[in-house]
C-alpha cells in the first residue's frame, strides 16, 4: 500500500526523473503483494514454487519495466530513461509484461487455492485475507487482459478497488480472531487446572483452537501406540 501511494504521489511531480520513478514504484506493489499473500500469516515462503511465483512478478516489474522505460514515449515528455523512444517496441514489451503478470497471477491463485484446500478449518479462517487477495488479483488479471486489447471496464475497476479495500478489513478480522483465541487459551488453562476428564480436555482444546473436529490421542505404554480417549483405561496418562 505504501509503495502504491508513494508512487502515485511522485507521479504528481512534473520531473523527468521523479515521474517515471513514481510509475515504477506504483508497479512494484505487484511483487510485494504476491509476497504478502504467499507468506501470510507466517511471513515466510513455504516452497521454491512460491519463490518462483514471486520471481515472475519481480522479473516483470524490474528488468522488463526498465527495458520498457528505455523505449517508452510519454505525451508529457517526463521520461529521463527514454533514451531510445520507440512506441512499437514499448508496446511489445508492455504486452509481454501483461501476459507474464497474468500468468503469474494464475499461478499465484492456484498456489493459494491448493494451500487452502490442504489446510485445516482454523488455518483456513486465518487465510481469509489471502482468499480476498486472490479475488483481487484475479480481477486485476482480467483488467490487464482487457487493457491489452485496448478496452477499459470501469465497473471492473470498481470491483478491484473494493476487493483491495477488503484485504485490510480481512486482516483486522483475523487479528480479532487471534485475540479471541488468546482468551480461549486462558479458559483452557483454567480448565486444565481442574484436572479435566479426557472428554472435557478435548472440548476445551477444541474450543481454544476453534476446531470442533479436533481429536486428542494419548500414548499408551502397554499398547505401545497412541490411542483415543475411549481406549484409555485411566484419565492420567502421558501425552
Amino acid at each position: 500500500g505504501f509503495l502504491w501511494l508513494f508512487g502515485r504521489t511522485m507521479t504528481l511531480v512534473p520531473n523527468p526523473i521523479v515521474y517515471p520513478a513514481g510509475i515504477w514504484l506504483t508497479d512494484l506493489w505487484a511483487p510485494a503483494f504476491a509476497l504478502f499473500l504467499l507468506s501470510f500469516p507466517t511471513g515466510r515462503l513455504g516452497s521454491r514454487a512460491d519463490l518462483a511465483i514471486v520471481g515472475v512478478f519481480l522479473f516483470v516489474t524490474v528488468p522488463l519495466e526498465f527495458l520498457w522505460f528505455l523505449f517508452l514515449v510519454l505525451d508529457n515528455g517526463l521520461n529521463a530513461l527514454g533514451i531510445a523512444p520507440n512506441e512499437s517496441a514499448a508496446h511489445v514489451i508492455d504486452t509481454i509484461q501483461r501476459d507474464l503478470i497474468s500468468l503469474g497471477s494464475v499461478l499465484l491463485v492456484m498456489a493459494l487455492g491448493r494451500r487452502w484446500l490442504r489446510s485445516s478449518g482454523p488455518v483456513r479462517r486465518q487465510m481469509t485475507p489471502v482468499l480476498v487477495g486472490a479475488v483481487a488479483i484475479l480481477l486485476q488479471s482480467v483488467s490487464w487482459i482487457f487493457l491489452s486489447s485496448g478496452t477499459r471496464l470501469e465497473p471492473l475497476d470498481d470491483l478491484i478497488f473494493l476487493a483491495q479495500i477488503a484485504i485490510p478489513i480481512a486482516i483486522l478480522f483475523v487479528m480479532l480472531q487471534s485475540r479471541m483465541a488468546r482468551a480461549g487459551v486462558a479458559d483452557l488453562v483454567v480448565e486444565l487446572g481442574q484436572t479435566p476428564t479426557p472428554a472435557r480436555l478435548r472440548d476445551a482444546l477444541a474450543n481454544a483452537l476453534g476446531d470442533p473436529s479436533l481429536q486428542v490421542v494419548y500414548w499408551s505404554p502397554t499398547k505401545d501406540r497412541f490411542v483415543d480417549a475411549v481406549q484409555i483405561a485411566a484419565p492420567f496418562v502421558d501425552l
